[in-house]
C-alpha cells in the first residue's frame, strides 16, 4: 500500500475549488486505514459484481451481487437469498434495508433488454413488485414506515406504502436522501432536488455525464462524473478534481468527509484539508485487473467496498468473482 497527497484543482471555469496540498495545515492529520478482504462470492455471469451495499448499523448490512442478496450479521457475511433458480438472468444493482423485515432490492432481468426487476423482503419471503413503466432499476431509497423512491429507465417513482406514482421521466441512475423532504437525483444530463412537495431542476456544475449523487446533510450535495467531484454548499458549486481516475461510486458521511472508489482499483479519501490515495488490497491471481464498484460508510465509521474482480473458467463456464473489503475505524 502507498500513501500520497493529491492536489484537487479547478477543472471547470467559474467554480470555486477545494484543494489539498502539502502546505495545507488547517485540517486534521489524515489517519491511515487498514483494509481487509472479508468475503468473496462468484457467479457464472460476466456482468456480475458487488454492485451495492447498505448498512442499517455497523453490524447489520446487506449487499447484492448478480442474482444474490448477501447479509452481514455478527461479524460475518453469508448468502441470504439467491434468485437464480427463478430469475436466472437477474442482475441486482441496488439494495436498501430499513430492518430485518423490510428490505428492497432492484436491478434488471435481462442485462441486454433492460427488463425491470424490483423485489421486497417482508421478513418471511421475497416478493416481486410490479411498477408499470419503471424499466431497469439503478437505485432506490426507502424510509422507515415503508415509503420510498426508485430510479430506473422509466424515471423516478414514489411509493407511499400502498401505490406507486411516477414523478420524472427519463433514465435516472442515482438518488440520495437524508429525509422524506430532502433528496437529490440525477440522470446522465439532468440534476434534480426534492424539497418535500416537488422536484426542482438544478443546473449541473458540469457538462460531463453525471454518474451519481450523494447528500450527507441538509443543504449540501456531492455530484460525481467519471473524472470529477463537485460539492454544493447550499449556495454555489465547488469543484474537486481527481486526475486520471474513473470514479465508480462515492459515499459521503459528512459535509466534507467521505470515500470514493475508482475503476483503477484505488480508494480515495476526500475532505477539504486532506486527500489520501489507497492501493487496492488484493492478491492478484489473474492478469485481469479488478476494480471497485460500490462503497458504504456506516454510522460507526466502518468503510465497506465491493468489487468486480477476476474471471475464471469453472466447469466450462466463465465465472466472475467479487469481493467485499472492510476498513474499520482507526483506533
Amino acid at each position: 500500500m502507498w500513501r500520497g497527497i493529491i492536489t484537487v484543482a479547478v477543472a471547470t471555469a467559474g467554480l470555486a475549488s477545494l484543494s489539498c496540498d502539502d502546505d495545507d495545515t488547517a485540517g486534521p492529520t489524515p489517519v491511515r486505514r487498514i483494509w481487509q478482504q472479508e468475503f468473496s462470492v462468484g457467479h457464472g455471469l460476466e456482468v456480475a459484481g458487488v454492485r451495492d451495499l447498505w448498512f442499517c448499523t455497523a453490524d447489520d448490512g446487506w449487499a447484492c451481487y448478480g442474482p444474490i442478496v448477501l447479509r452481514y450479521r455478527d461479524g460475518e457475511w453469508s448468502h441470504f437469498y439467491n434468485f437464480y433458480d427463478i430469475y436466472y438472468t437477474l442482475i441486482l444493482r441496488a439494495v436498501c434495508a430499513r430492518g430485518a423485515d423490510d428490505v428492497w432490492a432492484g436491478g434488471t432481468l435481462s442485462p441486454y433488454e433492460g427488463d425491470d426487476a424490483l423485489f421486497h423482503y417482508d421478513g418471511a419471503r421475497w416478493r416481486p413488485v410490479d411498477v408499470p413503466g419503471l424499466g431497469a432499476v439503478y437505485d432506490l431509497y426507502f424510509f422507515d414506515g415503508g415509503t420510498g423512491w426508485v430510479a430506473g429507465d422509466g424515471g423516478l417513482f414514489y411509493y407511499d406504502g400502498a401505490s406507486w406514482t411516477p414523478h420524472l421521466s427519463g433514465v435516472f441512475r442515482s438518488l440520495s436522501f437524508v429525509s422524506p423532504t430532502e433528496g437529490w437525483a440525477c440522470s446522465r444530463e439532468e440534476l434534480y432536488r426534492w424539497k418535500g412537495t416537488s422536484w426542482e431542476k438544478m443546473t449541473p456544475p458540469t457538462t460531463e455525464a453525471l454518474r451519481g449523487v450523494c447528500i450527507p446533510e441538509t443543504d449540501c450535495a456531492w455530484v460525481y462524473t467519471p473524472y470529477n467531484l463537485y460539492y454544493y454548499d447550499g449556495r454555489e458549486w465547488w469543484d474537486g478534481w481527481f486526475p486520471g481516475t474513473d470514479i465508480e461510486a462515492a459515499h459521503f458521511n459528512g459535509r466534507y468527509t467521505g470515500w470514493v472508489v475508482t475503476r483503477n482499483a484505488t480508494f480515495r479519501y476526500y475532505a477539504p484539508w486532506e486527500c489520501e490515495s489507497y492501493e487496492y488490497p488484493l492478491d492478484h491471481r489473474h492478469d485481469l485487473l479488478p476494480y471497485a464498484v460500490s462503497v458504504f460508510v456506516t454510522d460507526a465509521g466502518d468503510v465497506w467496498a465491493g468489487s468486480m474482480e477476476e474471471w475464471e473458467m469453472l466447469g466450462g463456464e466463465m465465472w466472475a468473482f467479487g469481493y467485499l473489503y472492510h476498513a474499520p475505524p482507526p483506533n
